[in-house]
């Protein structure tokens, strides 16, 4: 099911100082920020040799659920997967022992990407992600 990790998702408590850090000192580059409906912000960003790092600003709890915020320090909030088909994801989810799915169907979220989130057994936040087909 799982084809590759499609990126690291952190809550930060100051964006702006968070990008500096990824991208002056550890050399990431922005690919997109996204602007939230209520103001708050998300930012994607390319990491060297490849791979994808998302940085959380604040977010409304309908659009991630399992956002928690805690003054003063960043936190891992997700691991995303890459998977092939999304809706055969949701079934096989679905239906394991321990998951806790945290919608009720795959979501889009722009760039023609769909996503499922859901708590793990072991309560770690996850999300599978269908990434659009690369046109050649």
């Amino acid at each position: 099911m799982i084809k590759g990790v499609d990126h690291v998702g952190v809550v930060t408590k100051d964006l702006t100082a968070s990008l500096k850090f990824y991208c002056d000192t550890l050399g990431f580059t922005v690919n997109r920020v996204v602007d939230m409906a209520d103001g708050g912000k998300i930012a994607f960003l390319d990491i060297p040799g490849g791979g994808s790092f998302e940085v959380i600003g604040k977010v409304p709890k309908e659009v991630w659920p399992d956002t928690e915020e805690k003054p003063g320090i960043a936190t891992l909030h997700h691991v995303g997967f890459i998977v092939e088909d999304v809706n055969e994801a949701f079934g096989r989810l679905k239906a394991a022992p321990g998951v806790e799915l945290l919608m009720d169907a795959p979501r889009e979220v722009g760039a023609g990407r769909k996503v499922v989130s859901f708590h793990g057994p072991d309560g770690v936040f996850y999300h599978v992600t269908q990434v659009p087909s690369k046109k050649k």
